[in-house]
């Protein structure tokens, strides 16, 4: 599937708005995600799975099956094509809302962090 990278752009009226002061990337790949403070036995049952949208030098944005909490802190694996290894990252979510894909139930705005 490709996801038009617009998806994750927001609008004030009719007016598309950008929030980065990065440029943005098409970038289709899938990614798993899971809060930094699971340890618990239930862990795989809160394994969100996600496919990313786009991609900045500050952060992605990704379609998701389910929501986090503002702010929460993810351990993530993003799965890149054609690379036989997931790719582990540590991002936050800094924004949430509803997605505009029959694909998922969500659009996530997350950051790198370092």
């Amino acid at each position: 599937m490709v996801v038009p990278p617009e998806l994750c752009y927001y609008y004030i009226g009719n007016e598309q708005m950008e929030r980065r002061n990065e440029p943005r990337y098409p970038l289709t790949c899938e990614m798993e995600a899971v809060p930094s403070r699971l340890g618990t036995k239930d862990e795989h049952s809160r394994i969100v799975g996600g496919k990313v949208v786009n991609i900045s030098a500050g952060g992605a944005c990704v379609l998701a099956d389910r929501d986090f909490d503002q702010s929460s802190i993810l351990v993530c694996r993003v799965r890149f094509s054609g690379v036989p290894v997931a790719i582990p990252l540590l991002m936050q979510v800094r924004w949430t809302r509803p997605a505009q894909s029959p694909e998922a139930v969500l659009q996530m705005g997350l950051s790198f962090l370092a």
